[in-house]
């Protein structure tokens, strides 16, 4: 058996969920055995690495696109990075020229739900599709604000850590990657609508309405919130087609909602569709499915193949370009005309 070690960069609520998917996915009768990882310490820099080794990446938003330039200088030829990837435009032009495996913890799309309507659009099942419509609402900064507007230090509220963005580059680029899967084709164009409303700092946006433009000439929409009170991880996405509409809730991840005409029926994944997890059909682990599946991705590339695909960085570096256009063009109409005065 191949052995691989591996290393994890950062302590919080993600690096110990990354952790648990990655041994979910490891089987005894794998080729490849990734040994636990090793968690290092703040501010403990990359060690050299001269074989294959897996480097796992959960620090603060800002600090992932220098670890992945570090990893890559380093010798680490596998990457699994939190999202988002980047949060400025100004790194995209580095990251380009990585060459080691990244895969972007971009983990809905790899969910049952949304691989199925993907399939069903492939084969027209619903006709020609018209529309990607949706939603994905959080509530923690509609509690903050009902619980007192406490000041927390948190890294989220230091620009310096979690970037210039909060929903947009958190929420936003889970939307946008889903809904750019579902397409099967890169957006052209992003229009996007920022909201501060309960902001717990002032460069934490907690609505977006966000708009992609398809080349085909479909188009998606999304509302994606951190200030909708009532909402715990509520994610919906529809497809709406000219034969048919079929819709997905992370919350329910194994049905799925048909229409057609005035008609609607709920489908059911059968055990037959395997998953990452290997659990049965309404036994998945919510959110831990999604990491489960990108780290069975990251187990077969380690053994020198490839699964169902994952989200690759490529793709996350042009889905942030072109969020983080549209959040300039947004700042920009909001900005007064000086000019005038």
């Amino acid at each position: 058996m191949k052995e691989v070690p591996s290393f994890i960069v950062g302590s919080g609520s993600a690096a110990r969920a990354m952790s648990a998917a990655l041994g979910i996915v490891q089987s005894p009768q794998s080729p490849v055995r990734v040994l636990p990882p090793r968690q290092l310490k703040r501010g403990e820099t990359l060690p050299p690495v001269s074989s294959t080794s897996l480097l796992i990446i959960a620090n603060p938003h800002a600090l992932h696109a220098p670890m992945i330039l570090e990893a890559e200088r380093k010798g680490f030829t596998h990457i699994v990075c939190e999202k988002p990837a980047v949060i400025s435009r100004d790194a995209i032009a580095a990251l380009r020229s990585v060459r080691a495996e990244v895969i972007v913890c971009h983990g809905y799309r790899q969910n049952w739900g949304p691989q199925r309507i993907r399939q069903a659009i492939a084969r027209k099942e619903i006709g020609d599709l018209i529309s990607l419509e949706g939603r994905y609402w959080q509530s923690s900064a509609a509690a903050w604000a009902v619980e007192g507007r406490q000041k927390r230090e948190g890294w989220k509220n230091h620009p310096e850590l979690s970037g210039p963005f909060d929903t947009l580059m958190d929420l936003g680029t889970h939307w946008a990657d889903l809904v750019t899967f579902l397409a099967g084709e890169k957006p052209a164009l992003a229009r996007t609508r920022l909201s501060y409303f309960n902001a717990e700092a002032a460069h934490r946006d907690t609505h977006v309405h966000l708009e992609l433009d398809f080349p085909s000439g479909l188009h998606a929409w999304g509302s994606v919130s951190k200030t909708v009170h009532g909402s715990g991880n509520h994610l919906e996405v529809v497809a709406i087609g000219t034969d048919g509409m079929l819709k997905w809730n992370f919350e329910r991840p194994d049905e799925l909602v048909q229409g057609r005409g005035r008609d609607v029926r709920i489908f059911s994944r059968s055990n037959d569709e395997k998953v990452a997890s290997g659990l049965p059909a309404h036994h998945a682990l919510g959110w831990l499915e999604g990491y489960a599946s990108l780290f069975y991705e990251m187990l077969l590339r380690l053994d020198g193949k490839q699964g169902i695909g994952a989200p690759s960085l490529s793709e996350s570096l042009d889905t942030a370009d072109l969020l983080l256009a549209a959040a300039a063009a947004d700042e920009r109409r909001r900005a007064p005309d000086l000019s005038r005065l």
